[in-house]
């Protein structure tokens, strides 16, 4: 859903169990190049956003009143790798971090009842194409 809302290539979705993921998004291709980010303002923007996206699905669990374990499949791990690759000092990180974790839940509670009708559509099909979540979300 973030990265729609984004406006991020998406490819798939699904609620097959992964790993430690309780399902997956395949994201379409990255915009830039990651050894470009401290240079490009474009492709640091960009990376802010995958940090964001990556801190929904958690977003999402939790207001859907999830209290286990997370079923993010290291997603939180990625956006702080991918948070460290733009920031110069620890602060700036953490500072990183916690806004990009405000703007995944304000994402989320924007757009919760979308959200809501791509899992029950998920819940039945088992998998999305990336064409049909936007779909779902624009038309909520």
């Amino acid at each position: 859903m973030a990265a729609v809302v984004l406006r991020r290539p998406l490819y798939r979705v699904t609620i097959e169990p992964h790993g430690d993921a309780l399902g997956r998004t395949y994201p379409g291709r990255r915009a830039f190049s990651l050894r470009r980010l401290r240079r490009d303002a474009r492709a640091v923007r960009a990376t802010e956003d995958e940090v964001i996206i990556l801190l929904a699905a958690r977003e999402a669990e939790r207001r859907a009143g999830w209290r286990g374990p997370g079923g993010d499949g290291g997603d939180r791990a990625s956006a702080e790798e991918l948070a460290a690759r733009v920031c110069t000092t620890d602060d700036e990180w953490s500072a990183l971090l916690r806004l990009s974790r405000i703007r995944a839940r304000q994402l989320v509670r924007k757009f919760w009842k979308a959200i809501r009708a791509v899992a029950r559509i998920l819940d039945a099909r088992r998998a999305l194409s990336g064409v049909a979540v936007r779909a779902i979300i624009w038309r909520t």
